[in-house]
């Protein structure tokens, strides 16, 4: 790539060359400068580029106004004292534009017009003597020195010590060396036990400048990179708060409390103190003859906490969802169903108590048959009351147990509703539902 392009050399020169021309005027700049287009960008600076530039575009000026460029042999036409002879030109004159070869002095790289001369040097006037301060002693090729500085003509020149103004220091740039750059290293490390490419084994102690600790940075672990893990991790004993175990207080709170107020009557009824009365009621009759084919009473009790039951609307007798009881019986028992409870009604909606086999009402208590009284508006007991949708209730149910009362050897009793859906079964901690079964065995 020349360089300078066509729009330079007219920019320059006022000329227009062509791409041909161009070309061959970089190259003869290339010839005399010792320099390559395509050289990196670090071999030479800026203002160096810079007068190749402008030298290229003197020279391309030139040959296009040079006919026979590369053929012809040039002449100095003036005249000798015969008036047919001349003198010929040199080389660079022949080859060179003036003011290309004017140009090319301002290299970095050719010589400068100041020489330092050793006391064993003499210039004499003449054909030898060189004026360092005129351009006409720059010779063709811009360089002042008669002799390059080193050759067996340059005895004489300063020497290094008799240089003024020297750095005291010649620092490096960052760079790099192959092994085989650095004199006797191969041998060294084979001789501490390590080729080319191969490690050295040191003692510790022979590491100097060894750090006193040596603190992890932080990491992790895959588990199976872990050895020696044992198979099993047994807890040694101890014990938690409560709010170190997650969900543990919201379940606590939701639990009832030991004692609750009964929501028909206001009294405070000692919960355990009723439990601890039932267990003694059941260790009397644990292995005496009784309910379920005996002759004394079984007693099942029951007491739903689960939470207050919204009805829905129900077509025909439903079973409330969470409110049945189960007692062992078989035909021919005499069973007494009792229950307390608080109730909710709209003015549409109906409840009574049932006999459930198959999820089906088979037994009604206010009939005691398959059909409810009222005209399927069940247990009058139950019904709505004028006062407001809060009704208490405290009811009953006793019949003589058939065959098709009984479904595994149980009866099961049930509440049920019919009609408008939002009234409510309260079963909680605060407002309980309470009911208590009695089988007393065959009757007389």
């Amino acid at each position: 790539m020349p360089w300078a392009t066509v729009q330079q050399v007219t920019d320059q020169t006022g000329q227009t060359v062509t791409t041909a021309t161009l070309a061959l005027a970089s190259g003869v700049i290339d010839t005399y400068a010792g320099t390559d287009p395509e050289m990196p960008e670090s071999a030479i600076t800026a203002r160096d580029r810079a007068t190749l530039r402008k030298a290229t575009a003197w020279q391309a000026a030139w040959i296009a106004n040079q006919p026979g460029y590369l053929t012809h042999r040039g002449v100095d036409y003036s005249p000798n004292a015969d008036g047919t002879s001349g003198q010929r030109k040199s080389q660079a004159d022949q080859d060179l534009a003036p003011l290309a070869q004017r140009e090319l002095k301002n290299l970095s790289w050719v010589g400068t017009r100041v020489m330092r001369v050793g006391p064993g040097r003499t210039h004499l006037k003449g054909a030898h003597m060189i004026d360092f301060l005129n351009e006409s002693s720059d010779g063709g090729y811009g360089y002042a020195s008669e002799y390059p500085i080193g050759s067996s003509s340059s005895a004489g020149l300063t020497g290094w010590q008799e240089i003024t103004g020297k750095p005291l220091t010649f620092p490096p740039d960052e760079h790099a060396h192959e092994m085989s750059d650095i004199a006797g290293l191969l041998a060294a490390l084979e001789a501490a036990g390590a080729g080319e490419g191969g490690t050295v084994s040191l003692a510790w102690e022979e590491i100097t400048g060894k750090p006193a600790t040596f603190p992890p940075a932080a990491h992790t672990h895959a588990w199976a990179s872990i050895t020696d893990k044992p198979t099993t991790f047994t807890p040694a004993p101890h014990s938690h708060a409560v709010v170190d175990v997650t969900g543990l207080q919201a379940a606590l709170d939701g639990k009832a409390a030991i004692a609750y107020v009964d929501a028909v009557d206001g009294r405070v009824i000692d919960a355990e103190g009723r439990l601890d009365d039932a267990e003694g009621r059941l260790d009397a009759l644990e292995g005496a003859p009784g309910g379920g084919g005996g002759t004394g009473p079984v007693i099942t009790r029951a007491r739903i906490l689960t939470g207050d039951v919204v009805v829905a609307a129900d077509a025909a007798w439903t079973p409330v969802p969470g409110i049945s009881l189960a007692v062992p019986a078989v035909a021919g028992d005499n069973l007494l169903l009792t229950v307390a409870c608080l109730i909710s009604h709209t003015d549409s909606s109906f409840y009574e108590l049932a006999v459930l086999v198959g999820g089906v009402p088979v037994r009604y208590a206010s009939t005691g048959t398959g059909s409810p009284a009222g005209g399927e508006e069940g247990d009058p007991s139950m019904y709505p009351l004028a006062g407001g949708p809060l009704h208490p209730l405290n009811t009953f149910m006793d019949f003589e147990v058939e065959a098709g009362d009984l479904s595994g050897g149980n009866v099961t009793f049930a509440l049920v509703h019919k009609g408008s859906g939002g009234g409510k079964v309260y079963a909680s901690a605060a407002f309980p539902f309470r009911w208590s079964a009695r089988n007393d065995g065959p009757g007389a």
